[in-house]
């Protein structure tokens, strides 16, 4: 998925350039907006996927304070 995410960067970067020097074409106007929506929808799917992993592991190992807390009650 990192992968993928850095050429679409580089991909929208190279037609923000060519759209300083000349005019873009409507279909690479078009390709240029398709690849934003890929790179926000595979950011919001990593989000997703790190809070997924958070949940999983404070499932897993728990609160790092519960031991503390329960020693003080």
């Amino acid at each position: 998925m990192e992968e993928r995410m850095e050429k679409l960067v580089e991909d929208i970067k190279g037609l923000d350039e060519k759209g300083e020097e000349v005019a873009l074409s409507n279909m690479e106007i078009q390709d240029r907006k398709h690849k934003f929506e890929e790179l926000w929808r595979l950011l919001r799917a990593t989000d997703s996927l790190l809070v997924q992993k958070s949940k999983s592991r404070w499932l897993k190992d728990g609160d790092a304070n519960s031991k503390f807390f329960h020693k003080c009650v």
